[in-house]
């Protein structure tokens, strides 16, 4: 398996602990307020200039609010990007209704830094403790940063003689086709796997530098996702209502929520679909977007 897609893809994920400062109900889904929280704080902290903008700032290659939050496409890059992956992936819990908070009860969530963005954990650290101590607008109360500890890379788990994984989205998965977003009865392997490659090459390309050195690996993983199929599925469209501040609305986030199989020989796929449970896929991955786990399951007649 080509190496970079071992232990050594430059990745630190940081496991948040918090507790309630005092009672506070949070929302279905916490990634969009803690996404803007962080984006904030760190601005505040980092620039230098007190400039409203980013754009076309001399400091901007080597900002830490622009390395970790919104992402600049290197000079010599491939192509361009519409979008910029983020240099982040926060993973919060899913709720299905709002979840009262008492003061002293506690929070959990995980912030996953990428390449470049590694090197300003300490101030992302400084940014999250001291925006979610303040009001967290609507919530009605703050958090105290309790511990963000580093964990390890998970390590393999995936029996090579399994003859199928489960897949398990664990926040709403946003894909399209043609333009056009996939429903729960459209989502085919080929979409899911392709996706995941794409993920993994535009942060390999714009975070990390590595970018022509994927193409022959990336070539060989889509010939290898045709022979996946996607079985036993059981989706659903999903919504979550956010508040944006640049749009000062309330806004959607969409996708697919559920579970599906895969079969046929995944083994040369391995290593990507568990670095993907990391790194997320789809739409709006830095809000914490298209997380999900893959497990084997039982063999059964498909």
């Amino acid at each position: 398996m080509n190496a970079l897609l071992t232990q050594s893809f430059p990745i630190t994920t940081l496991r948040v602990q918090t507790a309630a400062l005092s009672a506070l109900t949070l929302p279905e889904y916490a990634g969009s307020a803690l996404r803007g929280i962080l984006g904030h704080e760190l601005r505040a902290l980092a620039c230098v200039t007190g400039a409203p903008s980013c754009d076309a700032r001399p400091l901007r290659q080597t900002c830490a609010y622009t390395e970790v939050f919104e992402g600049v496409a290197p000079a010599d890059a491939e192509r361009t990007y519409s979008n910029i992956p983020n240099g982040f992936v926060l993973a919060a819990p899913l709720h299905s209704a709002a979840q009262p908070l008492q003061r002293g009860d506690h929070f959990e969530f995980k912030l996953t830094l990428i390449g470049r963005a590694r090197r300003h954990a300490p101030l992302v650290r400084q940014a999250l403790a001291r925006g979610m101590a303040q009001r967290l607008g609507a919530w009605g109360g703050g958090l105290t940063l309790l511990s963000s500890a580093a964990e390890p890379v998970p390590a393999a788990t995936l029996p090579p003689d399994a003859r199928r994984l489960r897949i398990e989205l664990l926040t709403p998965l946003y894909l399209k086709r043609q333009g056009e977003p996939l429903r729960p009865q459209q989502l085919q392997a080929r979409d899911f796997l392709n996706a995941l490659i794409r993920r993994v090459g535009d942060l390999l390309a714009l975070q990390l530098g590595q970018g022509p050195a994927w193409r022959e690996p990336a070539s060989a993983l889509r010939q290898a996702a045709e022979a996946i199929q996607a079985h036993n599925a059981d989706l659903r469209w999903h919504s979550i209502k956010r508040w944006s501040n640049r749009q000062h609305s309330e806004m959607q986030l969409c996708g697919l929520l559920g579970s599906f199989e895969l079969s046929g020989p995944w083994q040369p796929l391995a290593e990507l679909l568990q670095l993907g449970q990391t790194l997320h896929i789809g739409g709006k991955t830095s809000f914490g977007l298209g997380r999900y786990t893959v497990t084997s399951c039982q063999d059964k007649t498909l």
